[in-house]
């Protein structure tokens, strides 16, 4: 259920944007989805019609990214990404490529979905 909400949140920020432009109408919405927001764009696909229903964004097409799995080493800090596949299987096997260290922190991205970018008229 939360993909309602995240649904509205999603069309409330874009409709702030295209007002903001001066827009009379949203043809496109492209939205990143961090890989352990637990967002299945499927269900945010299903709720959008009737949630901008009425709006500027009514028939709007939405674009969703999936964002990589994002970790940070605990030696040194150097970022780097996760195959999804090693991400979902537990602890993947980590070693970073910079001091070869072997713990890690997941990163704040992993948890964002947000508005990316809008298409307007």
């Amino acid at each position: 259920m939360h993909e309602l909400a995240a649904t509205e949140s999603l069309l409330t920020a874009a409709l702030r944007a295209a007002e903001g432009a001066g827009a009379r109408k949203v043809l496109r919405i492209v939205v990143s989805v961090g890989h352990y927001t637990g967002i299945l764009p499927e269900y945010v696909e299903k709720y959008f019609p009737t949630a901008s229903s009425g709006t500027a964004a009514e028939g709007a097409a939405l674009e969703f990214q999936v964002l990589p799995v994002r970790v940070a080493c605990g030696s040194c800090g150097t970022e780097s990404e996760l195959a999804v596949e090693d991400a979902d299987a537990g602890i993947p096997e980590y070693a970073c490529r910079v001091c070869g260290g072997r713990e890690f922190r997941l990163l704040p991205s992993n948890w964002d979905i947000r508005v990316e970018s809008i298409e307007v008229d």
